[in-house]
């Protein structure tokens, strides 16, 4: 999740829960506190893939990320699948039918790609499925190591689970474990060679580890 200036460091923001926590305990919000003019002010409860409201206050980034009326990339756009890993500069994976919920397995993704300015930055790609599910995709920078930067952030901010999913080092960060006002979805931090992946999801934490697990290249 990278800084405000640009489009692309936003959505590393986002992604990054470190930076929620610290930025929701900054906001100092309750889950019990006063939800109706929280919810004025930062739009409407996340709702959940069944049509339920969810409780609580949600973090108003994270509930854009996850609503198909806002765009991923104020400064992007969406594409073709096909064009994807062209336009991007790497090979974009995604997860196949067989390997969404099978309340997912007929919503069409939204696929969105930010090309960041020469100089500033990495391209970074998105997969949104309704209300119920963002992937993001960027590359890693040449001196970074996934294994390093998870495992660094997970003992950082003391919350999830590190594991491996196929190989690859992932962070697993249930909703019950964020910081008091960041939005109740579960979010997964998979990092291959290549990619830094999060996936954020109003699904079960096991629906994501098995969509983790189905990623691949279009």
């Amino acid at each position: 999740m990278k800084a405000s200036s640009s489009v692309g460091r936003k959505l590393l923001l986002i992604s990054s829960v470190g930076a929620l926590i610290v930025a929701a305990a900054a906001l100092t919000i309750e889950f019990g506190r006063d939800h109706d003019a929280v919810r004025a002010a930062s739009g409407p409860a996340l709702p959940s893939p069944h049509g339920a409201v969810l409780p609580g206050i949600v973090y108003d980034p994270v509930l854009r990320l996850l609503d198909p009326s806002q765009p991923i990339y104020p400064e992007g756009a969406e594409v073709a699948a096909g064009e994807l890993s062209d336009r991007a500069g790497f090979a974009a994976l995604a997860p196949p039918v067989n390997a969404l919920p099978s309340d997912l397995q007929d919503v069409e993704a939204e696929v969105w790609l930010y090309e960041a300015p020469a100089g500033e930055g990495n391209n970074e790609a998105a997969f949104r499925y309704g209300s119920a599910l963002v992937i993001t995709l960027a590359p890693w920078s040449p001196e970074q190591r996934a294994s390093v930067v998870l495992g660094d952030q997970a003992k950082a901010y003391g919350v999830g689970e590190l594991t491996t999913i196929s190989g690859n080092p992932a962070w697993l960060v249930p909703a019950d474990a964020q910081a008091k006002g960041f939005p109740p979805v579960n979010v997964l931090h998979l990092g291959t060679s290549d990619l830094d992946i999060t996936l954020f999801g109003v699904i079960s934490m096991d629906e994501l580890v098995e969509i983790a697990k189905g990623l691949k290249p279009i």
